[in-house]
């Protein structure tokens, strides 16, 4: 009978001599790597700016949070004052103001008459 070393040998040698020239670098003188050069560069090249574009997509979905929350409190404040502004316009509110400062202003009794010119 065999043993299992002996079958096994030849790969787990041909392995740890790969791994041994990958360590080394022997292995980038080879004539296949050589060949293969530009393609694993441009490879290589390849995962850097997709990297980096992962990077750059997340940092925008980011902001893009950041101004949303921004945006929405803008909108809440600007909520807030409309209805100030609208209670501040109110006539009773108005008339209110005017009594408290004593302007001397009252309300008119009667409707605004319209004025013409004859030439």
């Amino acid at each position: 009978m065999k043993e299992n070393n002996e079958t096994t040998g030849p790969k787990e040698e041909k392995r740890s001599n790969i791994l041994i020239s990958i360590l080394n670098g022997s292995i980038f003188t080879r004539s296949e790597v050589k060949n293969q050069l530009p393609y694993i560069v441009t490879l290589v090249f390849l995962i850097i700016v997709y990297i980096g574009n992962r990077y750059h997509a997340e940092s925008v979905l980011a902001d893009l949070i950041r101004v949303q929350k921004e945006l929405k409190d803008t909108r809440a404040e600007w909520i807030l004052i409309n209805s100030d502004l609208l209670d501040q316009k109110r006539q009773s509110h108005i008339k209110k103001l005017v009594q408290e400062k004593n302007l001397g202003l009252h309300p008119l009794q009667e409707p605004p008459k319209k004025i013409t010119l004859d030439d």
